[in-house]
């Protein structure tokens, strides 16, 4: 998504088009708790979690959105706007793509 992204934005940007790309973590939703995944995933998961160890709320992806379609974001083009409350900080070097879930994520 993030070259889908990128790509358009430099076809688009002649155009005064801006297509930017907001890529969330796990967000509460009604639809979140419908997944058939181990409740100690999410257990594990929201451990390494930076920000307040939780995950996100709609709000915070809507207000980014916002935030793009505005004026405020009328320069910002071609850009991945990541919401995960910094876990992606921490993913790499701590939690080892999330062993010992790994197997449940693909589908294993």
């Amino acid at each position: 998504m993030e070259l889908v992204t990128k790509s358009l934005a430099v076809e688009l940007g002649e155009h005064g088009i801006t297509v930017n790309c907001i890529a969330p973590g796990i967000i509460e939703t009604e639809i979140a708790g419908e997944f058939d995944i181990d409740p100690a995933f999410f257990s594990y998961y929201k451990e390494h979690i930076p920000l307040e160890h939780r995950f996100g709320a709609v709000e915070e992806c809507v207000g980014a959105a916002v935030f793009l379609a505005s004026s405020a974001g009328s320069y910002i083009t071609g850009q991945s706007l990541v919401i995960d409350g910094g876990v992606l900080c921490e993913q790499v070097p701590r939690m080892q793509f999330m062993s010992p879930y790994t197997n449940t994520l693909n589908g294993g």
